[in-house]
Protein backbone atom coordinates (compact mmCIF):
# COMPACT_ATOMS: atom_id res chain seq x y z
CA UNK A 1 0.00 0.00 0.00
CA UNK A 2 1.19 3.36 -0.81
CA UNK A 3 0.90 7.05 0.72
CA UNK A 4 -0.52 10.28 -1.08
CA UNK A 5 0.15 13.37 0.65
CA UNK A 6 -2.03 16.42 -0.88
CA UNK A 7 -1.78 20.09 0.66
CA UNK A 8 -5.42 22.15 -0.31
CA UNK A 9 -4.37 25.35 -0.48
CA UNK A 10 -7.63 27.48 0.38
CA UNK A 11 -7.91 31.21 0.51
CA UNK A 12 -9.96 31.75 2.87
CA UNK A 13 -10.51 31.86 6.92
CA UNK A 14 -12.59 29.43 8.56
CA UNK A 15 -12.53 28.07 12.72
CA UNK A 16 -13.80 25.05 12.06
CA UNK A 17 -14.32 21.87 9.56
CA UNK A 18 -16.58 18.84 9.75
CA UNK A 19 -15.53 15.33 10.36
CA UNK A 20 -17.29 11.76 10.15
CA UNK A 21 -15.85 10.63 13.25
CA UNK A 22 -16.16 13.31 15.76
CA UNK A 23 -18.66 15.84 14.18
CA UNK A 24 -16.52 18.12 14.33
CA UNK A 25 -12.89 19.33 14.07
CA UNK A 26 -11.03 22.18 15.02
CA UNK A 27 -8.51 23.86 12.70
CA UNK A 28 -5.23 24.92 14.51
CA UNK A 29 -4.16 29.22 14.06
CA UNK A 30 -0.86 29.82 12.87
CA UNK A 31 0.43 33.22 13.28
CA UNK A 32 1.88 33.18 9.57
CA UNK A 33 1.69 32.06 6.34
CA UNK A 34 4.64 29.23 5.28
CA UNK A 35 5.83 27.62 2.04
CA UNK A 36 3.69 24.65 1.66
CA UNK A 37 4.94 20.86 2.67
CA UNK A 38 3.34 17.92 2.89
CA UNK A 39 5.17 16.67 5.95
CA UNK A 40 3.09 15.91 8.67
CA UNK A 41 6.11 15.70 10.75
CA UNK A 42 6.93 19.35 10.33
CA UNK A 43 6.69 21.84 12.71
CA UNK A 44 3.55 23.20 10.74
CA UNK A 45 1.76 20.24 10.53
CA UNK A 46 2.73 18.57 14.07
CA UNK A 47 0.83 20.97 15.62
CA UNK A 48 -2.44 20.38 15.13
CA UNK A 49 -4.72 17.59 15.81
CA UNK A 50 -5.69 15.42 13.01
CA UNK A 51 -8.89 13.94 12.04
CA UNK A 52 -9.72 10.71 10.24
CA UNK A 53 -11.69 9.72 7.43
CA UNK A 54 -12.19 6.49 7.48
CA UNK A 55 -15.83 4.87 7.00
CA UNK A 56 -17.94 3.85 3.78
CA UNK A 57 -21.48 5.45 2.91
CA UNK A 58 -23.09 3.01 5.70
CA UNK A 59 -20.24 3.74 8.61
CA UNK A 60 -18.71 0.93 8.29
CA UNK A 61 -15.03 1.49 9.42
CA UNK A 62 -12.14 0.84 6.57
CA UNK A 63 -9.53 0.49 8.10
CA UNK A 64 -7.03 -0.19 5.27
CA UNK A 65 -8.15 3.66 3.56
CA UNK A 66 -7.97 5.87 6.68
CA UNK A 67 -7.56 9.30 5.52
CA UNK A 68 -5.76 11.76 7.79
CA UNK A 69 -6.81 15.36 7.52
CA UNK A 70 -5.02 18.16 9.05
CA UNK A 71 -5.70 21.78 9.12
CA UNK A 72 -4.56 24.96 9.67
CA UNK A 73 -5.57 28.78 9.31
CA UNK A 74 -3.70 32.02 8.95
CA UNK A 75 -5.58 35.60 8.61
CA UNK A 76 -5.10 35.08 5.41
CA UNK A 77 -5.85 31.31 4.42
CA UNK A 78 -6.93 27.58 5.46
CA UNK A 79 -4.40 25.10 4.78
CA UNK A 80 -5.63 21.62 4.68
CA UNK A 81 -3.12 18.29 4.74
CA UNK A 82 -4.38 14.87 3.56
CA UNK A 83 -2.22 11.51 4.30
CA UNK A 84 -4.33 8.46 2.01
CA UNK A 85 -3.33 5.69 1.49
CA UNK A 86 -3.74 3.58 -1.22
CA UNK A 87 -3.58 0.63 -3.72
CA UNK A 88 -4.22 2.19 -7.01
CA UNK A 89 -4.97 5.64 -8.25
CA UNK A 90 -7.80 6.27 -10.53
CA UNK A 91 -6.40 9.73 -11.98
CA UNK A 92 -7.13 11.47 -14.74
CA UNK A 93 -4.93 10.93 -18.17
CA UNK A 94 -2.93 14.14 -19.08
CA UNK A 95 -3.87 16.43 -15.97
CA UNK A 96 -3.74 20.25 -16.18
CA UNK A 97 -2.45 22.14 -13.44
CA UNK A 98 -3.08 25.24 -15.21
CA UNK A 99 -6.57 25.30 -15.69
CA UNK A 100 -9.51 23.76 -14.02
CA UNK A 101 -10.74 20.48 -13.97
CA UNK A 102 -14.61 20.17 -14.88
CA UNK A 103 -16.07 16.89 -13.06
CA UNK A 104 -12.81 16.08 -11.08
CA UNK A 105 -15.08 14.63 -8.65
CA UNK A 106 -15.08 11.78 -10.78
CA UNK A 107 -11.29 10.92 -10.11
CA UNK A 108 -9.42 10.43 -6.72
CA UNK A 109 -9.35 13.48 -5.36
CA UNK A 110 -9.07 15.27 -1.77
CA UNK A 111 -12.03 17.60 -1.71
CA UNK A 112 -12.99 20.01 0.64
CA UNK A 113 -16.76 21.69 1.45
CA UNK A 114 -16.94 24.55 3.30
CA UNK A 115 -20.35 26.62 4.12
CA UNK A 116 -20.35 29.90 6.01
CA UNK A 117 -24.18 30.91 5.33
CA UNK A 118 -26.05 29.28 8.46
CA UNK A 119 -29.24 30.95 7.07
CA UNK A 120 -28.27 29.04 3.65
CA UNK A 121 -26.70 25.50 4.21
CA UNK A 122 -27.52 24.77 0.79
CA UNK A 123 -24.96 27.69 -0.24
CA UNK A 124 -21.13 26.15 0.29
CA UNK A 125 -17.76 26.32 -1.66
CA UNK A 126 -16.32 23.37 -2.72
CA UNK A 127 -12.85 22.23 -3.52
CA UNK A 128 -10.78 19.62 -5.01
CA UNK A 129 -7.44 18.57 -5.77
CA UNK A 130 -6.01 15.34 -7.35
CA UNK A 131 -2.47 13.97 -6.29
CA UNK A 132 -1.69 15.20 -10.09
CA UNK A 133 -2.13 18.64 -9.35
CA UNK A 134 -4.89 19.58 -11.16
CA UNK A 135 -8.01 21.36 -9.53
CA UNK A 136 -11.48 22.56 -9.39
CA UNK A 137 -13.08 25.51 -7.10
CA UNK A 138 -16.92 25.91 -7.08
CA UNK A 139 -19.29 27.97 -5.53
CA UNK A 140 -22.48 25.89 -5.11
CA UNK A 141 -26.05 26.87 -4.94
CA UNK A 142 -28.09 23.46 -4.28
CA UNK A 143 -31.08 25.96 -4.96
CA UNK A 144 -30.97 27.37 -8.50
CA UNK A 145 -31.19 25.45 -11.68
CA UNK A 146 -27.28 25.86 -11.97
CA UNK A 147 -25.69 24.15 -9.08
CA UNK A 148 -22.21 25.15 -9.50
CA UNK A 149 -20.53 27.87 -10.81
CA UNK A 150 -16.91 28.62 -11.03
CA UNK A 151 -14.96 30.68 -8.17
CA UNK A 152 -12.73 33.12 -8.37
CA UNK A 153 -10.69 33.82 -5.10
Amino acid sequence: MKLCRLIVFVAVMLSSVFASDNKVATTTEAKEDVALDTNPASTFWSETVPIYADRDKNYQVLSRYRTEIRSRWTARNLYFLFSCLYEELFVRPNPSTITETYKLWNWDVAEVFIGSDFKNIQHYREFELSPQGDWLDLDIYLSSAHHGRRLDL
